[in-house]
């Protein structure tokens, strides 16, 4: 079984064999299984999440305890929960187990990690090829040439300058497209909003962490993005452009200095497909956009259902009916439309988001979902998570695959026009392990494969180490609001870690070593405002 880890608040991490894995779904501590944790992948990272305390699970007794201090030191140091921040093209299974932090924490994608056989695990799974979002394919040293090189092509273009500080400071891999000359380019064009989502990375209010991105500030001209466009649809190999970039707010607000643009793009080539990131609210902008030759629409939603919609993001002059308009229109115009829906485990895979999932995407013949981890403070979401009934995102993915055999499931834009051509690139997901069951999945309050449902207030069992079916299953115990798990005891004087020797499964623990690549776990990523720097992972619209 993997073990628990921990950070200094040096950021140093170790082992403590003394505690099993634990993890979280919304409000619930849980354990893994095997199937739930995959080695870390290449390109993640990990971050520790200052002043939350690591929760872990001891076999002995059945509880989960959490560690405040540092079992190895005599001194009371605290201790703080790890978190791996996942590449593109992998879903997270589950949270970290920790403890509420004591203040904001940067808007990440934190994911439950631990260590199994002396290598780092984590909840996750591989839910898109990983081919053109592979990290090895970005940041490479020629960047900076590459964007110099663009930026002297196009000396007048505020884009250009925009896309050079997101590919260079944010690390934006759809920035970076745009001076590697291929793929999907991001083209920000709106520096407005309609809606104040509460993970929003380029606006948050003061007193939540800094966003992690700064928002476009101008209002760029038509021939900027027409500039720019037919030149990335020129050149790229399987070229895409897209508006609705992490550094602006809402793109249709802009969809008349768009719609010119779209015009003179599509005067000037024919070649690749022209996308936008939406929540799609301004239903007038869509049709308008629809009719001047979008390509295609990823519409950004948090819940299908309209209350919890409305709740996360805060729509400040459109509704939940608006964005189903403007579904209905893109249907009623042959437009492909994929769902970007934002994924948090505890939330997402409770059955009825489900099922109103389902609904959605077959009324309005949604041709992709794409998971994207929702990057949040845990603190955010309690109140969405609260009282639900979550199935496990694992289960999850294959209801979705058994009841939407004909939509495609993954993380990315795809071209979603040329089926033939995007099958070159992508694997169904069955590859990846969600084979459809063999019978529909029943959630009718039966027991699903993680095991029966543990009732508001259940706690594990007591007393000697439990069998394999004592184990608390996927649901695990609630935890409350401003309840604390007990403490862990300290370890014997056998349990202090070794140095240097990388330990057998039965060894004692030892300190920490850095990641495979080199990566300590970041104190939150703060520079001295507040704002977070690691931009891998992060939301897109």
């Amino acid at each position: 079984m993997a073990q628990m880890i921990f950070a200094r608040p040096d950021g140093q991490w170790f082992d403590f064999p003394a505690l099993s894995m634990a993890a979280m779904s919304g409000d619930r501590l849980i354990l893994p299984t095997k199937l739930d944790l995959i080695p870390l992948p290449e390109g993640a990272t990990l971050t520790m999440m200052p002043l939350a305390h690591p929760i872990g699970f001891d076999e002995e007794s059945g509880e989960y305890l959490e560690l405040a201090e540092n079992p190895y030191k005599k001194d009371d140091e605290p201790v703080y929960a790890v978190a791996a921040l996942l590449p593109q093209g992998f879903t997270r299974l589950m949270l970290p187990a920790a403890t509420l932090a004591e203040e904001p924490l940067p808007l990440l994608g934190y994911t439950a990690v631990g260590i199994e056989k002396g290598r780092l695990v984590v909840a996750a799974a591989a839910t898109d090829e990983h081919r053109r979002w592979h990290p090895k394919y970005y940041n490479s040293p020629r960047l900076e040439q590459l964007v110099q090189q663009r930026l002297d092509e196009f000396p007048d273009n505020r884009i250009i300058r925009q896309l050079s500080r997101c590919a260079l400071e944010y690390g934006c891999f759809t920035a970076q497209n745009v001076f590697y000359r291929r793929w999907e380019g991001g083209i920000p064009a709106s520096p407005t909003c309609n809606a104040a989502c509460l993970g929003c990375i380029s606006e948050q209010p003061e007193d939540q962490c800094a966003s992690p991105q700064q928002r476009i500030r101008f209002c760029p001209q038509s021939q900027e993005i027409a500039q720019l466009a037919v030149a990335h649809l020129e050149q790229a190999d399987h070229a895409m452009v897209s508006f609705g970039q992490g550094c602006e707010g809402e793109p249709s607000l802009a969809y008349p200095v768009i719609c010119d643009a779209l015009r003179e793009i599509r005067r000037r080539t024919q070649r690749g497909i022209i996308n936008i990131n939406t929540n799609a609210g301004n239903t007038t902008a869509i049709r308008a956009l629809l009719d001047a030759g979008m390509d295609s629409l990823r519409v950004s939603m948090f819940s299908p259902l309209a209350e919890d919609y409305c709740a996360y993001h805060r729509p400040k002059d459109y509704s939940f009916d608006d964005v189903c308009a403007s579904l209905q229109a893109a249907k009623d115009a042959a437009v492909p439309v994929s769902l970007n829906l934002l994924s948090y485990p505890g939330f997402t895979d409770d059955e009825q988001q489900c099922r109103a999932l389902v609904e959605l995407v077959r009324k309005y013949n949604i041709r992709l979902i794409q998971f994207r981890n929702l990057n949040c403070d845990p603190r955010l979401m309690l109140d969405f998570c609260r009282d639900k009934n979550p199935m496990g995102m694992r289960t999850l993915i294959r209801q979705l695959n058994y009841e939407l055999p004909e939509v495609r499931l993954g993380n990315y834009s795809h071209d979603l026009k040329d089926a033939e051509a995007d099958a070159q690139f992508v694997e169904p997901l069955m590859d990846f392990g969600f084979a459809p069951p063999s019978r529909k999945p029943d959630h009718s309050g039966k027991p699903d494969y993680h095991g029966k449902p543990v009732h508001h207030g259940d706690k594990p069992k007591q007393g000697a180490k439990p069998h394999h079916s004592d184990k608390p299953d996927y649901h695990g115990k609630p935890v409350h609001h401003g309840d604390k798990p007990k403490q862990g005891a300290k370890p014997h004087h056998s349990d202090k870690p070794k140095q240097g020797a990388k330990p057998h499964h039965s060894d004692k623990p030892k300190q920490g070593a850095k990641p495979h690549h080199g990566d300590k776990p970041k104190q939150g990523n703060r520079d001295k405002s507040g704002q977070a720097q690691h931009n891998k992972t992060r939301n897109k619209k």
